[in-house]
């Protein structure tokens, strides 16, 4: 948080703050914790950097085959280059309304989640 504070600053008008987390952390886990808190916070600082034009969002990415994926077998996990992708979207001008999202690249695979 203290990094992103200091990054905001230098940000005087414009620019994207982008955060990454694990998209399906086991439950009572310190990821599942952090990740929660981290999309949370995200919401509160897209109001926060909003009115200098600064979109803050971030990344939930899969951590590829892992239990409760057996039925999406077809479906290949999520590699670097992807999430790198939709990184490089978020700070292009295409994307200066979405802010305070937390976005999923899991090829679905969280549809699949009650």
């Amino acid at each position: 948080m203290l990094t992103v504070q200091t990054v905001g600053d230098h940000l005087r008008s414009g620019g994207s703050i982008i955060g990454v987390v694990a998209e399906n952390p086991q439950p009572g886990s310190a990821d599942a914790a952090v990740k929660a808190a981290l999309s949370n916070w995200v919401a509160g600082q897209a109001n926060v950097f909003g009115t200098r034009g600064i979109t803050v969002n971030a990344v939930a990415s899969g951590r590829g085959v892992q239990p409760g994926y057996e039925g999406l077998t077809r479906t290949p996990p999520p590699v670097a280059a992807e999430i790198t992708r939709l990184a490089v979207f978020l700070t292009t001008s295409a994307a200066r309304h979405i802010t305070g999202q937390t976005l999923h690249v899991s090829h679905g695979a969280m549809a699949h989640f009650d």
